[in-house]
């Protein structure tokens, strides 16, 4: 299944089916995960919201609707008390448990609002993923996180001045509301994993997801660096070289360039002695 994540990720956006992908990225963590079945499930509660709406009524309803259903009937939760427990970023156990973080009920409600005839995009929007809901005149901003509320300007540019430098952001509001492709929402969700993993020193497993990120961002020398660092913590002292060669090639000029080369001949004497 890693492999079949990396190929996904290696090609167009467009051709990423995003449950699934997300699934693929919670296998990490079971590798032995039903991907098809939980899939199905997903493709279900599709199937069960498109029963419950007239496609022809308003949008407003039809968003009222899915509500109602998400967070009422199948009891989907913001996990506010646990909201850095990795669990929250795999998509089965938020399926199963009905919590999440934002980027992953959005996930979920996007995929179920499809039923509805929605049509809707997520937002990579700094600081918290939002959904984005295209109705005439104009879009419609939705925050899965809190129970499906729809947000105005004002409120955006509220949010954007409660991020650190959010100031310099508020110009460009409209820009940050474009609905995000699927590898980009993957990646924001590998990064969030990364992170998480990375606080906690579980180098094992954050492995796959920087694996998978720099197979998505080829050309962002980041996360080459990033993984250099975890292979040095796993003491795969070769790799981490080459990965850390990698990134000098990449952005010589880095701000961590010099660490970077000084580490870099303390490891390639490690790498030499085991030899």
């Amino acid at each position: 299944m890693s492999e079949q994540l990396r190929r996904l990720l290696a090609g167009p956006a467009q051709d990423i089916d995003l449950a699934q992908a997300a699934l693929l990225v919670a296998s990490h963590a079971n590798p032995e995960l039903d991907v098809a079945g939980y899939r199905q499930r997903i493709a279900d509660l599709t199937v069960q919201m498109a029963n419950l709406v007239d496609p022809q009524s308003r949008i407003a309803d039809r968003i009222a609707r899915l509500n109602r259903y998400f967070f009422g009937e199948l009891g989907f939760t913001p996990n506010i008390t646990d909201y850095y427990n990795p669990r929250n970023s795999l998509l089965d156990e938020v399926l199963d448990r009905r919590t999440g973080i934002p980027i992953t009920l959005s996930l979920l409600y996007m995929e179920i609002g499809r039923g509805a005839g929605l049509s809707m995009q997520g937002v990579n929007f700094p600081g918290h993923f939002l959904v984005r809901c295209e109705a005439p005149p104009g879009a419609i901003i939705l925050d899965p996180y809190s129970l499906g509320a729809s947000f105005d300007e004002k409120t955006l540019h509220h949010r954007l001045g409660d991020i650190q430098n959010g100031g310099a952001l508020q110009v460009r509001l409209p820009e940050l509301l474009a609905g995000a492709d699927n590898k980009d929402i993957l990646v924001r969700m590998l990064r969030n994993l990364k992170a998480i993993y990375l606080r906690d020193e579980k180098f094992s497993l954050a492995l796959p997801i920087v694996d998978w990120l720099v197979t998505a961002k080829p050309g962002e020398a980041m996360e080459m660096r990033d993984r250099g660092f975890i292979y040095q913590e796993l003491e795969c002292f070769r790799a981490a070289v080459n990965d850390f060669e990698s990134y000098l090639a990449m952005a010589p000029a880095g701000a961590d360039a010099s660490e970077i080369r000084a580490r870099l001949t303390e490891l390639r004497l490690v790498a030499a002695r085991l030899n």
